[in-house]
């Protein structure tokens, strides 16, 4: 065997035992800590409970819906100003049956919806129903990614129960009451004794109520379901809405004698001032 074989063969030896070594070392020693499980504890370790770093996903829901998808973002904590102030407003008798509405169609009011309802019940974690009352143009079911079969115009005009149109939700603690078909007289439905009976019992059965109605200024729907419920939030799309619009659904509701508990400016670019935010 040459000298030159011998060399090669006895480098790649000391290579092997300096790989081994190194192998070696990243072993860390047993440890002598006790486990954390047994410290001051008696009877078989107990499994850490594990924490979800994001909701379970629901295929089709809207992006929009911010405090599904990032529940502890800046915008979800505004909605939960949002909650926050409407169970502050009357501690003995907060408002527990909502309006969402506007003064125009594009203002943001069934966005602001659906995602007020979406905080309300994972924080409150009670019963939530989400209303559809928009009845010229129905949109919960498309953001929420539901196929209602029925909905609020059907019950109304229809022998059906109620049990029929409320849609559970993969969100915990809420139910949805879908919009339905366009009827002629969807002022008359709503302003009917069975509409009234309605709100009467959904009362019973869910801890708060939030409606989405068309905009105060297309129809007198907004009004006349208001005015059977505690109170209104006028969403506002900031830099959009005019000051005489916004007079103008005030004093459209004023005259149906609806309370208009506070404002919600949707569309916001820059900070809002924190005395603002009191005055809801």
């Amino acid at each position: 065997m040459s000298k030159i074989t011998e060399a090669l063969q006895k480098a790649a030896k000391e290579r092997e035992e300096r790989l081994r070594q190194q192998q070696e070392d990243k072993v860390p020693p047993p440890s002598k800590e006790v486990p954390s499980q047994s410290i001051n504890k008696k009877g078989p370790p107990r499994a850490l409970p594990t924490v979800p770093l994001s909701p379970p996903s629901i295929t089709g829901l809207d992006p929009h819906l911010v405090t599904y998808f990032e529940p502890h973002s800046p915008a979800s904590e505004q909605y939960r100003l949002i909650r926050t102030n409407i169970q502050s407003l009357n501690a003995k008798n907060s408002p527990h049956t909502l309006v969402i509405s506007s003064s125009t169609y594009g203002e943001g009011k069934t966005i602001t919806a659906i995602n007020l309802a979406i905080i309300m019940a994972q924080d409150i974690n009670k019963p939530i129903l989400l209303i559809d009352g928009d009845i010229w143009k129905p949109q919960v079911y498309q953001y929420l990614n539901l196929t209602p079969k029925a909905g609020l115009a059907d019950f109304l005009t229809d022998n059906i129960s109620l049990e029929s149109i409320l849609l559970p939700t993969k969100i915990n603690n809420l139910t949805v009451l879908p919009g339905s078909k366009a009827v002629s007289n969807p002022s008359s439905l709503l302003e009917s004794a069975k509409m009234k009976h309605l709100l009467t019992e959904i009362k019973s059965r869910f801890e708060y109520i939030i409606i989405d109605t068309a905009p105060v200024l297309a129809v007198t729907d907004a009004g006349i379901i208001a005015r059977e419920t505690d109170g209104v939030l006028l969403v506002i799309k900031a830099n959009a809405t005019k000051r005489e619009v916004i007079q103008r659904a005030q004093s459209v509701l004023a005259e149906t004698k609806a309370e208009i508990l506070g404002y919600v400016l949707t569309h916001v670019e820059h900070p809002i001032p924190d005395f603002i935010y009191r005055h809801l």
